[in-house]
């Protein structure tokens, strides 16, 4: 950790000062995600979409040498967004659905952090499954500054970070004397409270913060989903891309000149079904009735509604 400087110190010294007090609890997180993808006017609403798709809330549970973050609610059920499928609003789809996807944080659903073991396991859930990956607790060069504010009643300084080629932001609160924060990030001398991941694409915000017995419960390793690596676990998530872009390529060829899609969001999953309103959605064919292109059951409903609607 470089850059302390007269703010580190006091930092530190307060660090000292406060060991004793808090240090177990639970933080409510809410998870924002913006996507800085430049598409046509009339996709925009579909853009809000994917951002709405990542808003979650996560209770995180801390004690001195452990914490688990988990997913407790996600956004509800969103009206549908249709499109045409246009070379260019393909397109601007395929860019929003990757943008999101492979991030890699906005399908993070839970991150188990134990600092005795040096051990980090974070549980993603994506089209295709849950999958969880394990990996010694990295190490981030926090760059400290002299910045300063509050947060929900507690002074908090900022720093700074490069991890895996994102800039990384968080403003921690020394008063709450333990290393930790939202979604396995961690490192700095007080508790995390707001965090940003790359130009302000993904963003943790602490909405309600309890100090004390609340986080004395036995705190467990999560231990669901497939095992993967890093690295396979980008793969499986290209390879959704992948099958996204392939299925959309199906339903051009299917329903011909004139065809849409609608796509609606549901506990944070996207249901997406494609028609063609001139024919009906009665004419979509079996393949694509019995499997969403992204991997999930079709909203063919709503598909239906809108080509009744249409026609």
């Amino acid at each position: 950790m470089s850059g302390i400087g007269l703010l580190g110190t006091l930092v530190l010294q307060t660090l000292l000062a406060s060991s004793a007090y808090g240090q177990s609890g639970n933080i409510n997180y809410e998870r924002t995600v913006s996507l800085d993808v430049e598409v046509p006017r009339e996709m925009t609403e579909m853009r809000d979409l994917f951002a709405d798709r990542g808003r979650t809330t996560f209770s995180y549970q801390f004690g001195p040498q452990s914490s688990l973050m988990r997913s407790s609610q996600r956004a509800g059920e969103t009206p549908p967004v249709g499109f045409r499928l246009t070379n260019s609003h393909t397109a601007a789809f395929l860019a929003l659905a990757e943008a999101w996807s492979l991030s890699g944080e906005n399908t993070l659903a839970q991150a188990y952090v134990d600092t005795e073991r040096s051990s980090v396991v974070r549980m993603y859930e994506s089209s295709s499954g849950t999958y969880r990956t394990e990996r010694p607790i990295p190490t981030i060069d926090w760059q400290l500054t002299e910045d300063v504010r509050e947060h929900l009643g507690f002074p908090v300084a900022r720093a700074t970070a490069l991890a895996n080629g994102a800039r990384i932001e968080a403003w921690y609160a020394p008063d709450i004397a333990v290393a930790g924060g939202p979604a396995g990030f961690g490192g700095l001398p007080g508790m995390i409270l707001v965090l940003t991941i790359g130009a302000g694409q993904t963003k943790y915000t602490a909405t309600q913060i309890s100090l004390g017995a609340e986080g004395e419960r036995v705190i467990r390793v999560p231990n669901g989903g497939t095992l993967v690596s890093e690295q396979e676990h980008r793969s499986v998530l290209a390879d959704e891309i992948n099958g996204l872009r392939r299925g959309l390529r199906e339903a051009r060829r299917t329903f011909g000149i004139g065809a849409e899609c609608a796509v609606r969001s549901k506990e944070g999953q996207m249901r997406l079904s494609c028609f063609n309103p001139r024919r009906g959605a009665g004419r979509m064919s079996d393949s694509l009735r019995s499997r969403n292109l992204s991997g999930h059951e079709p909203a063919f409903a709503e598909a239906q509604r809108a080509a009744e609607k249409a026609g």
